[in-house]
C-alpha cells in the first residue's frame, strides 16, 4: 500500500512538475538536477574562475529548468524560440530587424544589473545555425547601448563589438562557437571574447556606465534580411565579486596556467 502511494505521489509531481511554468512553451527536455556540463570550454572557466555548482546566482542561468528563469526579460514571441529544439539551450531565432531597432526591448533577452556593481557577465554561444546577414551576442545597456557579438556576412563569421558607436571588429571565426564576456567594475565596463574558456581577449574600447540609467544586460540575435538563423545559447553566468571571494577568472588564469 504505501508503495503504491509513493508511485501515485511520483506520478502527481511528475504531471505537476511538466507543465508548470512553461510559459506555454512545452519546452521542459533539460536535466533539472544539476547544470549541464557539456565541453571543455565550460570546464575551463568553472576551474579558471573557482565556481562550482552550489555557486550559481540567481542571474545565472544553464537553460537547462523547464521554463525561462523569471530573471529574463524579453518580448520575443515564444515561435521565435525554445528550450526544447536543442534541449539545455536556448535557442534565439533571428529577428528581423532595421538599422534603426537593433536593440529594442522586444528584439533581446535582458535582464537588469545594479549600477556601482563589479563582476562579469559570460555566455556559451553555438553559432553553427547564424545565417547570412545576422547579428548575434551580448550587450549593456547604460544610456547608451554597447556589445560585443558576431556578425555573419559573405559566408564569413567575425567578431565585432561596437562601443559608443565606435565599430571594432576582431578575427574571423573559424569553429561555431564562442565564449563572450562583459566586465564590470563600478563605472566602467569592457568586452572580451575567448575560444577556449582560459584565455581571453579584449575587443573594443572601455564604455562608461551611467549612474542616471537602468542598467541591462542582455542576449541578442538579429537579422536583417529574412529574420531567419538562430544562435543556441548553453549558458549564461553572472559571476561577481564582493569582499571575501575574489570570482574573476583571469585572477585564477595565472596559477592554473602553471599547471595545464
Amino acid at each position: 500500500m504505501i508503495k503504491q502511494i509513493q508511485i501515485i505521489l511520483i506520478l502527481l509531481v511528475t504531471c505537476f512538475w511538466g507543465r508548470a511554468g512553461n510559459n506555454g512553451n512545452d519546452d521542459f527536455h533539460g536535466d533539472i538536477t544539476s547544470p549541464a556540463v557539456r565541453n571543455s570550454v565550460k570546464f575551463n572557466y568553472d576551474l579558471i574562475a573557482g565556481m562550482n555548482y552550489s555557486e550559481q546566482t540567481n542571474f545565472s542561468d544553464d537553460f537547462n529548468l523547464p521554463q525561462l528563469r523569471s530573471l529574463w526579460q524579453t518580448t520575443i514571441s515564444e515561435s521565435n524560440w525554445s528550450l526544447k529544439e536543442r534541449p539545455g539551450f536556448l535557442r534565439i531565432k533571428g529577428q528581423k530587424i532595421t538599422d534603426n531597432d537593433k536593440f529594442l526591448p522586444e528584439n533581446t533577452f535582458s535582464q537588469k544589473v545594479k549600477y556601482n556593481t563589479i563582476g562579469e557577465a559570460i555566455s556559451y554561444i553555438d553559432l553553427s545555425n547564424l545565417s547570412e546577414n545576422s547579428f548575434a551576442g551580448l550587450y549593456f545597456s547604460s544610456k547608451r547601448i554597447n556589445c560585443i557579438g558576431v556578425e555573419a556576412n559573405s559566408q564569413i563569421k567575425r567578431l565585432i563589438a561596437k562601443v559608443d558607436n565606435q565599430v571594432f571588429r576582431g578575427p574571423e571565426i573559424s569553429g561555431n562557437s564562442v565564449v563572450l564576456r562583459i566586465k564590470i567594475e563600478n563605472t566602467k565596463g569592457w568586452f572580451e571574447y575567448s575560444f577556449d574558456g582560459i584565455s581571453y581577449t579584449q575587443l573594443g574600447s572601455l564604455f562608461q556606465l551611467s549612474a542616471l540609467s537602468t542598467d541591462f544586460i542582455g542576449l541578442y540575435c538579429l537579422n536583417e534580411s529574412n529574420g531567419q538563423g538562430s544562435i543556441d545559447v548553453d549558458w549564461f553566468y553572472y559571476n561577481p565579486k564582493d569582499d571575501h571571494v575574489t570570482k574573476f577568472a583571469e585572477i585564477e588564469n595565472k596559477f592554473l596556467n602553471s599547471e595545464l
